[in-house]
C-alpha cells in the first residue's frame, strides 16, 4: 500500500493516474506505513512526498513515482537502513538515500557498513535533533 496525497495507491497504473494531474513525488518515505495508519495516525499530505512500506519497493515503484530522494528511519520493526541500502542497491537507485538519525552512537561506523555493502547507494543521515518540530502540509 503506497500513499500519496493522502490517497491509497495500490499498482503502478493508480500511482501514474494518482499523480497525472499533480507534481510527481519526489520523495520516498519507506517505513512501517501500515503500523503508523492502524494506531490511528495520519499520513502527511504534500505533493513531493510519497509513503510505502519496505515491501513495496521495487524498480517500478522508484521510477513511476521519479524518486529523487528515499527517506527512512535508521531502525525500526521491520527494516533497517542497511536492508533499504541493500534493496535500493539491487533496484539500480541513483537518487539520494537519506536515513533519519537522532544521536546515532557512531554514525561513522553505519555509514561505512552501507558503504561496503551498498557503494552505488548515494547514504547518509538527516538528524532528527535539526528537524523542525511540527507537521508538514
Amino acid at each position: 500500500m503506497v500513499y500519496y496525497n493522502d490517497t491509497k495507491v495500490d499498482t503502478s497504473d493508480r500511482i501514474e493516474a494518482a499523480t497525472a494531474n499533480a507534481p510527481s513525488p519526489r520523495i520516498l518515505a519507506v517505513g512501517e506505513l501500515s503500523r503508523w495508519i492502524q494506531s490511528g495516525k495520519n499520513v502527511v499530505k504534500h505533493p513531493q512526498i510519497a509513503f510505502a512500506d519496505i515491501t513495496e519497493v521495487d524498480e517500478t515503484l522508484l521510477e513511476t513515482l521519479g524518486t529523487e530522494m528515499v527517506v527512512s528511519p535508521v531502525l525500526c520493526n521491520a527494516f533497517d537502513c542497511l536492508d533499504l541500502a541493500e534493496q535500493l542497491q539491487a533496484c539500480n537507485f541513483r537518487g539520494k538515500y537519506r536515513a533519519i538519525a537522532q544521536n546515532l552512537p557512531n554514525p561513522a561506523l553505519v555509514r561505512r557498513e552501507v558503504k561496503a555493502q551498498c557503494p552505488d547507494v548515494d547514504f547518509d543521515f538527516i538528524d532528527a535533533g535539526m528537524v523542525p518540530s511540527g507537521r508538514i502540509n
